[in-house]
């Protein structure tokens, strides 16, 4: 299970030979605050980017890091973050990566700005797994929840706004006081290797036992219900070695 993690799931900083990035090699301000968006540019709607310009106008040393698939999205997300007033020196963007590399650029950020009202599904995932904290708002459906369920499951309910206003009082509030982020970077870096949400093995394990319970339900010759799996006790001890 081990192996077949660090193949599945790298994490350059943590587990792979690949060094880990520099803001320098990347283009990105040493000092400033970093906001990044990961996430696929149909999923940055122009209320989004409404949002994501008020936080930079409250946070005068923050900036903000775009993932763009192509030239046409780079120009349409720009002209519209500059029409808000956001000068072009405080937007910056990324193009994509191999994997491995593109982990490893991730933690460069401060802080991972989710979107709404589709959020990010893998790209959330992934950042958290990489170690970078990810800021999102209460959504009513499954697309607008999922990153809100994926900081539950790994201990980070501080990055769950209730709402817009709140989204954007929390973003401007790390922004402004970079010294917050950092314990909630630290247990990031614990969690990831002890909750649930990267614990495939856990997760195989209670698969496995609702199978047999459904099993057992049929040679007892009972109808299909519903069942309970039991939960496994919390781990004392990381799914993964760190280091390897």
């Amino acid at each position: 299970m081990r192996d077949q993690d660090t193949i599945q799931r790298p994490a350059p900083p943590l587990l792979g030979t690949v060094k880990p990035m520099t803001r320098k090699e990347v283009g990105l301000p040493e000092d400033a605050f970093i906001y990044a968006s990961f996430n696929a540019n149909r999923k940055i709607t122009p209320k989004m980017m409404d949002l994501w310009s008020n936080i930079l106008k409250a946070t005068p040393n923050g900036v903000l890091w775009i993932l763009t698939n192509n030239a046409e999205g780079r120009a349409n997300i720009q002209k519209k973050l500059m029409a808000n007033g956001i000068p072009a020196k405080r937007i910056f963007f990324m193009n994509k990566l191999q994997f491995e590399h593109h982990l490893n650029r991730i933690p460069l950020a401060d802080l991972g700005l989710d979107t709404y009202p589709v959020n990010g599904h893998t790209t959330t995932s992934e950042q958290l797994w990489s170690g970078l904290p990810v800021l999102t708002y209460k959504g009513s459906n499954f697309a607008s929840r999922v990153t809100e369920s994926l900081l539950h499951a790994i201990n980070l309910p501080e990055l769950i706004a209730e709402d817009e206003e709140d989204y954007l009082r929390k973003a401007v509030e790390f922004g402004n006081n970079r010294e917050i982020i950092q314990p909630l970077r630290e247990r990031l870096e614990e969690n990831r290797f002890l909750s649930p949400l990267f614990d495939a093995e856990r997760f195989c394990r209670h698969l496995e036992t609702g199978f047999e319970m459904m099993a057992d339900r049929g040679k007892q010759g009972l109808k299909p219900d519903h069942i309970d799996v039991p939960a496994l006790p919390a781990r004392t001890e990381p799914f993964m070695d760190k280091a390897d």
